[in-house]
């Protein structure tokens, strides 16, 4: 049974989908208690299967074959209930021991595309199995990837010409290391492996004692994490789960070799032959209070046997620190060399501890077994330099070094004792809009990162981006030079973007032969080949919902109160005037007016308008004019939360002003929403503002004192900045509320500072007070929701509340009341000045 797709059975034990197009009412909508359906035309836009199109790929080392995946649309919630823990912030699928993500995001397919001619290989995974992290081979003629079944987690490898597919292992242990890595020779991967022997420690029925936690009595600011170790068991269970070894499998006869000892792996970086391996892991000591990733680990080098040569570094908390003589040795830039003569790095030269002599900073060779004696100086010069990269061709070497405002760029050859020659420089005066470029570099499998050259290794390559001071009329360009190393620092363009479509490339030779990838506003991205001055396109990208992407999009720019100028983005439909409008938005905090500005310079009005399955966009069907307006909260770090909700008061009374002067939307039927932080500027805009008649927030934080050390940009303590907290916590102002607001949760939320006793506790607060609310609790979802049956139910009670509080409303009765006690009725005011 495909792990990720919901079965009958488990239709069967939740009960069948209602359906809120099939008679019932708004309110038996937003009050049913089992998963609910939209209406067709709404699930048939959720359930677009946008996976379908080809967006990118992966190209092999030859750049002849393109590798595409099929992501698979929304997961179904039995793979999301999958048994699983959240142990320390790392989730964790209990049933195949692995990490969660390889249980929910896996691949539905794979494909192999013949750049030149477009011809598609499909891969053909075994009945069952979903792929994770395919990798081409380095000679490019295979591809290794990650197979898993409900128990099973294994190493697959693909032939690329026809699709075929073996397994080659199973038991590989992917709980933190999730991917594989190809030796250089093409036919051995390195892979994480279950250790022979291990067992899964068995607990008792009862706990082993109480929860036990003792302040340390020193300072120490806490963030509120999520999901952390609470006991005994909890730890000895993290610690066999995160228990690895490092495997080398043969993928011919799936005969393979264990190095070293069983490990809490965190990363594992073998050099191109194998001949040692930079490692990452847990030390043992974990934590109540802080996520496993945050607390003590050591970084060393491995002989190719697995014994430890060399402690390259410790990091993380640890209740003991390390003394300072037992700090290891600094090795800056520390790499494999591309050639796989061993590693590499910087560091300042040996000198007498008499000497008076400048130390030369030196690049040096540390070649295997990795010995004290074992290190060749291969460059060295009396001035700072940085290490840029190892060539492609694996013999030349680029470096940098700043003088002044300039950054100068030199490469020389490995083995030629002539001075560098410096083929190129950048100034730190150099307008945004006149950028060079950077440096192209290219993955080498089985090799690591390295500096693209030309066939010929005379010529490196820059990349970047041509940008424009009215953004609004000139698109982006994206462009590719060709340097050649002469010493003349003239680049030369080989290719730039079209002004009327957005385009991005990869190159595929010298300059003559380019994948490239298009997109206007109008135009749904597709994948062309382009050979000299013939183009060939290799992708039939749909777009599934062309009412929507082609609906009318309107940019403007408005202006509060204050003077300050911002962004706003409308989508309005067919027809629309004076519709019932949408705001979804989140604050985003900017020092002043010239630091919000130089944001929007990268602006692109030449990129599709892709639509998703969480896309507001999709009220557009309902009728509504969506809005999308920047929300800019300005001020230092410690100023621009004093006046948070005046500044969004203001930005929001601007955006009105201005769409309804247009005739675009009804000021009387508006309503606002915003997930996250845009939660939390939801429940803000409902009680400081009387603009909105409904709100939806998803998975926010409505109390400060919750994140009592910090959020966002703020660095202020609650105890610093006790009013301020006071002030921006929606639920110490809940009587305020205007406005209908339905919130909703993942019940699994590991965002630091959303966790889900926040809707909880404002649900009961308006509960109590007697405000229209309403709460939804996803089971098993994290802070994005992405379960199919989550999805559709989401937007069924979105659109039937919207529809109850602001398209719709229930005409209240005119009935004469007086208060007796209680809240009294608000005369608002709304604030202009800030």
């Amino acid at each position: 049974m495909n792990v990720r797709t919901l079965s009958a059975i488990a239709l069967g034990l939740m009960g069948a989908f209602a359906l809120a197009g099939s008679g019932m009412t708004r309110d038996e909508v937003l009050k049913a208690e089992g998963y609910i359906k939209p209406s067709a035309e709404i699930e048939k836009a959720v359930m677009a299967p946008w996976n379908k199109n080809v967006m990118g790929g992966s190209l092999n080392s030859q750049k002849t074959h393109m590798l595409i995946t099929d992501a698979g649309g929304l997961v179904g919630l039995e793979a999301l209930g999958r048994n699983h823990r959240i142990l320390g912030g790392m989730a964790i699928d209990l049933v195949a021991e692995r990490d969660r993500d390889l249980t929910i995001r896996s691949l539905d397919g794979m494909s192999v595309i013949e750049v030149a001619t477009g011809a598609v290989i499909a891969i053909q995974l075994p009945k069952g199995v979903e792929a994770n992290g395919p990798r081409w081979s380095p000679d490019g003629l295979k591809i290794a990837f990650v197979g898993v079944t409900e128990r099973e987690t294994s190493l697959y490898v693909a032939d690329a010409k026809t699709g075929k597919v073996k397994k080659v292992m199973d038991g590989l242990r992917m709980t933190e290391v999730t991917s594989m890595d190809w030796l250089a020779d093409s036919k051995r991967v390195v892979v994480p492996v279950r250790p022979e022997g291990l067992k899964m420690p068995v607990f008792g029925q009862l706990p082993m004692g109480p929860k036990v936690r003792n302040s340390d009595v020193k300072p120490d600011p806490l963030r509120t994490w999520q999901s952390m170790l609470e006991t005994p068991e909890d730890i000895a269970l993290l610690k066999y789960l995160l228990t690895a070894q490092i495997g080398i499998v043969d993928t011919d006869n799936g005969r393979m070799k264990r190095i070293g000892e069983p490990r809490m792996l965190m990363s594992v970086d073998a050099g191109p032959f194998a001949k040692g391996f930079i490692v990452n892991e847990h030390e043992g000591e974990f934590s109540y209070l802080f996520p496993a990733s945050s607390m003590a680990t050591k970084r060393s080098l491995l002989d190719e046997n697995g014994k430890e040569v060399a402690v390259l570094a410790y990091s993380g908390r640890r209740e003991v620190p390390i003394k300072k003589e037992d700090q290891p040795i600094t090795r800056t830039g520390l790499q494999w060399r591309p050639d796989g003569a061993g590693l590499s790095y910087l560091r300042d030269e040996e000198l007498p501890k008499d000497s008076k002599e400048k130390a030369k900073k030196q690049l040096v060779l540390w070649k295997a077994p990795f010995g004290k004696d074992d290190i060749e100086v291969v460059f060295e010069q009396a001035d700072a330099f940085s290490l840029v990269g190892y060539g492609s061709d694996e013999q030349s070497v680029a470096i940098s070094k700043v003088n002044g405002k300039k950054t100068e760029f030199s490469v020389f050859k490995l083995g030629d004792k002539t001075e560098p020659k410096k083929v190129w420089e950048t100034s730190s005066d150099t307008d945004f809009y006149s950028s060079p470029g950077t440096l192209m570099f290219e993955t080498k499998p089985g090799f690591g990162r390295v500096v693209r050259m030309s066939a010929d290794a005379g010529s490196v390559f820059l990349s970047g981006t041509r940008y424009f001071k009215n953004p609004e009329e000139l698109a982006p360009r994206p462009f590719v030079d060709r340097l050649k190393l002469d010493g003349e620092m003239k680049p030369e363009r080989l290719w730039e973007s079209s002004a009327d479509a957005f385009e991005s490339v990869d190159m595929l030779d010298d300059g003559t032969k380019w994948l490239i990838n298009r997109q206007s506003a109008t135009m749904m991205p597709q994948i062309f080949f382009k050979s000299g001055s013939s183009e060939k396109q290799l992708t039939n990208n749909v777009d599934y919902l062309p009412e929507i992407s082609g609906a009318t999009r309107k940019r403007i720019v408005v202006t509060r109160a204050d003077g300050f100028k911002f962004h706003v983005n409308v989508t309005i439909p067919a027809g629309a005037y004076k519709a019932p409008a949408f705001f979804w938005f989140y604050p985003t905090e900017y020092t002043d007016q010239k630091v919000y500005d130089e944001s929007q310079r990268t602006h692109n009005k030449n990129r599709f308008p892709v639509v998703r399955s969480s896309s507001p966009e999709i009220l557009l069907k309902e009728g509504y004019v969506v809005v999308d307006p920047e929300c800019p909260i300005t001020g230092s770090e410690t100023e621009a939360n004093n006046t948070f909700t005046h500044q969004l008061r203001n930005n929001l009374s601007a955006v009105i002003d201005a769409l309804a002067e247009e005739g675009w939307i009804d000021r009387n039927k508006l309503s606002i929403g915003g997930h996250s932080y845009g939660a939390f500027g939801t429940a803000t805009a409902l009680i400081h503002t009387p603009f909105f008649k409904a709100g939806i927030a998803g998975a926010g934080n409505y109390n400060r004192s919750y994140t009592p050390f910090g959020f966002q940009r703020e660095p202020r303590s609650l105890w610093v900045a006790r009013e301020m907290y006071q002030d921006i916590s929606a639920v110490w102002h809940a009587e305020k509320l205007t406005g209908a607001l339905l919130m909703y949760h993942g019940m699994q939320d590991q965002n630091m500072g959303t966790f889900p006793e926040h809707s909880e506790r404002m649900f009961m607060a308006l509960e109590a007070l007697g405000k229209p609310a309403a709460l939804y609790m996803y089971p098993f979802e994290d802070h994005g929701q992405i379960a199919m049956e989550t999805r559709l139910d989401m937007w069924a009670r979105w659109i039937a509340w919207l529809d109850k509080w602001v398209k719709n409303p229930d005409v209240p009765k005119q009935e004469e009341s007086k208060p007796e006690g209680g809240i009294p009725p608000l005369a608002w005011k709304v604030d202009l000045q800030g």
